[in-house]
C-alpha cells in the first residue's frame, strides 16, 4: 500500500491474479488510488467486484480485467450489444500461440483454467461447467485459420451479463496453438494431474522450465473472436469482431491507456468496474490503433 501512495494510479500486472489480484485493489482502495488491471481470472473477478462499496466511500475507481481478453473482448462485445435493439448471446473465443506466453504465473494460469468446473451463461443465468469441455471449431483471421477453443475460465461470463441487459446466453472459449498442448493439458486435468493447487503449481513450473528447450517462433500471435447475435430494426442480425497479433502489446497497452483516462480524468464514476461498464468502446478502440492493436469489425 505504501509503495503506491500518493500516485494518481497504479497499474496490476503480478499474477496469477486468483492469488492478488483481491490484494493489489484492496491496497490501492486504502491507499486512495485507482487502480487498472489485466486480471483474467474469474475468481479475481468477484473478489474485487466485492470491493464496490469500499471503494466508492474511499473516492476510487478500480478498473479489474482490461487487458486482452478479458478487456478488449468486453469492450468488442459491449460494442456489438450496443449496435444491436437486442442483443441475445454473445458467444466469446480466444486462443493463445505457446511461444507468446512467458513465466511461471501465466503458465500457472493456464492450468488453472482448464481445471475443474468453469462460470459461463447460458439461458439467462449463470451456471457451473466443465473445463476443457464443450469443444467447437472457430475461424480466426490469417495466419491462424480453424481452431478448436473449449469451455475455460475467464472473467467475461461473470462481468458482461451484468451490463448487457436482457442477454440470454454469453459463453467464452479458449484454445492453445499448437493445438496438440491444448489437449495435453485437457488430458492431464482428466486423469487428476491437476487436483490441488500444490500439483497445478509443479506442473506450471516444469512447464515453463521445459517450454522454452522446445522448438520456437512458429506460433507467434494470439486473438480472438466475438461474435454477437440478436436483433436490428425487427430482423436477426450477426455481427462479429476479431483481433490478432502479439500478445503483449495487446494486454498491456489497453491496461495503459486506461490508467491515463483515470489519471486525466475521463473516468469520473467511482467504484469497481470491468472495461464495459466504464469505459466507451468506440472512442477507446480509436485510441489502441496508433499502438499496433487493431480490430476489424463485422457489421451489417
Amino acid at each position: 500500500m505504501e509503495a503506491i501512495r500518493g500516485y494518481d494510479v497504479a497499474l496490476g500486472f503480478i499474477g496469477p491474479f486468483l492469488s492478488f489480484e483481491r490484494r493489489q485493489a484492496q491496497a490501492a482502495v486504502e491507499a486512495g488510488v485507482h487502480y487498472v488491471s489485466i486480471a483474467d481470472d474469474y475468481e479475481a473477478a468477484r473478489e474485487v467486484l466485492a470491493l464496490d462499496e469500499a471503494a466508492r466511500a474511499a473516492g476510487v475507481t478500480i478498473i479489474t480485467g482490461l487487458g486482452s481478453g478479458p478487456g478488449i473482448s468486453n469492450l468488442l462485445a459491449k460494442k456489438g450489444a450496443n449496435a444491436m435493439d437486442r442483443p441475445r448471446r454473445i458467444h466469446i473465443a480466444w486462443f493463445g500461440g505457446v511461444d507468446q506466453a512467458s513465466g511461471k504465473a501465466n503458465f500457472r494460469h493456464s492450468i488453472h483454467i482448464f481445471s475443474g468446473k468453469v462460470p459461463s451463461f447460458e439461458n439467462g443465468r449463470e451456471v457451473m461447467v466443465r473445463a476443457g469441455g464443450g469443444k467447437e471449431m472457430v475461424d480466426f483471421p490469417p495466419p491462424c485459420g480453424r481452431v478448436p477453443v473449449y469451455y475455460v475460465g475467464h472473467a467475461e461470463p461473470v462481468t458482461l451479463p451484468r451490463y448487457i441487459p436482457g442477454l440470454e446466453t454469453l459463453t467464452l472459449k479458449g484454445g492453445v496453438w499448437p493445438v496438440w498442448q491444448g489437449r495435453a493439458l485437457i488430458l492431464a486435468e482428466r486423469v487428476g494431474l491437476f487436483r490441488s493447487e500444490k500439483s497445478q503449481k509443479f506442473w506450471a513450473d516444469l512447464i515453463c522450465r521445459v517450454l522454452p528447450k522446445l522448438p520456437s517462433g512458429k506460433f507467434t500471435v494470439s486473438g480472438f473472436r466475438v461474435d454477437v447475435h440478436g436483433e436490428k430494426d425487427g430482423r436477426p442480425a450477426h455481427y462479429w469482431y476479431t483481433e490478432v497479433g502479439p500478445m503483449v502489446p495487446a494486454t498491456g497497452i489497453p491496461a495503459a491507456l486506461g490508467a491515463l483516462m483515470l489519471a486525466e480524468g475521463k473516468i469520473s464514476q467511482r467504484g469497481v468496474f470491468p472495461p464495459e461498464a466504464a469505459i466507451d468502446p468506440a472512442p477507446f478502440f480509436a485510441s489502441l490503433e496508433p499502438y499496433g492493436v487493431r480490430t476489424e469489425s463485422h457489421e451489417g
